[in-house]
């Protein structure tokens, strides 16, 4: 019986958690801007928790807008806005929407890979 109970305290904590992240994403947006670092990373860390309360159609509208900012206002090459690129693949995937993950992916691995390994290499063409 304990089980079921530690169980659903775990779920109110992480209620109570998301909400909170909410509220203070909501309040770091209103008085430094949506895209202050604080902001972003407030952002990452809302998405990161939908997504480990398994409430991934919100994760991936977070992970969405995350990365979208941060490749706004940090550029594609930016570490941050790499890791948030995966995040989104990894939920994209959870959810099934295998397409747009691999996409995703590609488009990465265009943007990054270039740099990183030559227009020449196979794994930057992105006709493949």
């Amino acid at each position: 019986m304990t089980a079921p109970r530690d169980h659903d305290h775990q779920g109110e904590t992480e209620g109570l958690g998301i909400q909170r992240l909410h509220a203070d994403l909501a309040a770091c947006r209103r008085t430094l801007g949506p895209d202050h670092p604080d902001s972003l990373r407030l952002s990452d860390a809302l998405a990161h928790a939908l997504e480990h309360a398994e409430r991934l159609t919100e994760a991936v509208v977070g992970f969405e807008v995350t990365l979208g900012a941060r490749r706004r206002v940090l550029g594609d090459d930016h570490p941050d806005t790499l890791r948030s690129a995966d995040d989104l693949i990894r939920c994209y995937t959870s959810v099934g929407r295998d397409a747009e993950a691999e996409a995703l992916s590609r488009s990465t691995l265009g943007t990054h890979g270039r740099r990183s390994l030559g227009d020449k290499d196979a794994r930057t063409d992105d006709r493949t």
